[in-house]
């Protein structure tokens, strides 16, 4: 059974997210990702062909049901998070931290800077939240920079996740992100007014 078999998609979703959330209540584990790959249940093309057609007009309208799709999968994972009540009186959203986004920010230049991203919830009071963060604000940023305001807010520091003697997380040379322009305060920094 392949997810981009389009009948399948959606109800294996819905399972993952209800087994994610059980086990998060269960404290079985803390952290989970979730990345969709791509299907064919809600466009006409496959996802990976409509992010290398920016410009043209149907493609962008097929590409906006793609992310409308999906943005409901979301408002419903997070509606059952904000509908359990944990032992501090908080909803399972308020403690948790839950980022939605993609992997770069154009798919036809294969690029990683000027990035969206949505985040919900406000781990417990660590991440500021009602706001809207331009990422580039006349200085140049990293997704990687992302990354580790994330792993800061979780309480980590820099020798939790560099690794061999590199400063930072991961690698800044990929495709045009203007990560050749981040100074060395940048791959450890995290990203201003995110975090409490």
């Amino acid at each position: 059974m392949l997810l981009r078999n389009g009948a399948w998609v959606e109800p294996i979703i819905d399972l993952n997210v209800d087994i994610a959330i059980a086990a998060m209540r269960c404290d079985l584990t803390r952290v989970v990702n979730f990345s969709w790959e791509e299907h064919r249940s809600t466009a006409a093309a496959s996802h990976h062909n409509l992010h290398h057609s920016p410009d043209d007009p149907f493609w962008r309208g097929e590409m906006l049901k793609v992310d409308a799709w999906y943005s409901r999968k979301l408002s419903q994972m997070l509606a059952k998070m904000d509908a359990i009540v944990e032992g501090n009186g908080k909803t399972m959203l308020d403690n948790s931290l839950v980022m939605y986004g993609k992997e770069m920010s154009s798919g036809f230049a294969h690029v990683v800077n000027d990035f969206q991203a949505a985040f919900f919830g406000g781990l417990n009071g660590r991440v500021r939240t009602n706001q809207y963060i331009q990422m580039e604000n006349g200085k140049p940023r990293s997704y990687n920079q992302l990354l580790i305001t994330i792993m800061q807010a979780f309480g980590l520091q820099p020798s939790a996740w560099e690794v061999g003697g590199q400063t930072g997380f991961g690698q800044y040379n990929i495709g045009n992100s203007g990560a050749d322009r981040a100074t060395i305060v940048d791959k450890r920094a995290a990203i201003p007014g995110m975090l409490v």
